[in-house]
């Protein structure tokens, strides 16, 4: 009943909801794998990993800062890891993204327009580490970081409705995090929590036509996260053998959630 209760709790915000976090004990949670016994040093994991950005809250920095209404990204990507010692993973991903995102517009030469744009899927990746730095029975602190990149290239783009030619525009989105957290295990579900610090740029250049997008009356448009420091929850379900799931939620900072799992060799 314990479990259930939990459970219930944390599962409802992974959809409510920067690039993910994970669980900040993952280095230590799956101690045997299909290959590496608990004796090897060194393994690898593997799976895959779902990004989902229902806002991440930036803001115009091109001329007078202006608002961004909505800004979406959806990535789906591979993930490998490299543990060490049960202590330390070193990961990438590479991934396929695309973003949605629009925004009003009062440039110099008066009146009011809305922007809306949205990309192709295109090649996405990012990299980090995460780092477990104390642990005492069924509760463990970690501290991790990673980077991420894109730059997909625009579908479409219109400006109050009309649409305009995209040519080779590209929207290029990137994001950097550090993170602290702590997690506690209950039998197979370990729900974890943290706080972390994160910006984010995006950028949409290249459009052909000398049209306004921004409000210092250009063709291009440069992004920023309005907030730096922001939340995450969320559980990680495992038997310590082979296999792991996580489901998490980060808001404040941004709204987004994830879905992962990963398979030890």
């Amino acid at each position: 009943m314990k479990v259930l209760k939990l459970f219930t709790f944390f599962f409802p915000f992974t959809f409510l909801f920067s690039t993910p976090i994970n669980n900040p004990a993952l280095p230590a949670f799956i101690t045997s794998g299909v290959f590496f016994s608990c004796k090897n040093p060194v393994n690898v994991r593997a799976g895959y990993e779902g990004n989902f950005i229902s806002d991440a809250r930036l803001k115009q920095t091109s001329g007078s800062s202006g608002r961004v209404d909505d800004f979406k990204v959806n990535v789906n990507s591979g993930i490998i890891t490299f543990n060490i010692m049960d202590w330390v993973d070193l990961f990438g991903t590479l991934g396929s993204g695309r973003i949605k995102t629009d925004w009003r517009i009062t440039p110099p030469g008066g009146g009011n327009f809305r922007i809306e744009t949205e990309t192709r899927y295109k090649f996405s990746w990012s990299s980090g580490a995460k780092l477990l730095i104390y642990k005492w029975e069924n509760t463990a602190i970690g501290v991790s970081g990673r980077y991420f990149s894109t730059v997909p290239d625009l579908s479409w783009l219109t400006i109050d409705g009309e649409p305009v030619a995209v040519d080779d525009a590209t929207l290029r989105y990137k994001e950097w995090q550090v993170e602290l957290g702590i997690s506690h295990r209950v039998g197979i579900f370990v729900p974890y929590a943290g706080i972390k610090y994160s910006d984010a740029f995006a950028r949409i250049r290249n459009l052909s036509q000398n049209i306004d997008i921004s409000n210092d009356g250009s063709n291009n448009i440069n992004m920023r996260r309005k907030e730096h420091v922001g939340a995450f929850l969320g559980v990680t379900l495992t038997n310590g053998e082979k296999f792991l799931l996580n489901i998490e939620a980060r808001l404040a900072d941004e709204e987004a959630g994830t879905v992962s799992g990963e398979i030890r060799f």
